[in-house]
């Protein structure tokens, strides 16, 4: 049951990452 709890987390970080990754390789100039 461990193991899955920190798959969860592992799951949630790597999720954080892309959005990030993302956010930042996209430039804004399109939101104006």
């Amino acid at each position: 049951m461990a193991s899955q709890n920190r798959a969860n987390h592992t799951k949630i970080y790597v999720h954080i990452i892309v959005n990030f990754y993302i956010e930042v390789s996209i430039p804004h100039s399109n939101s104006c």
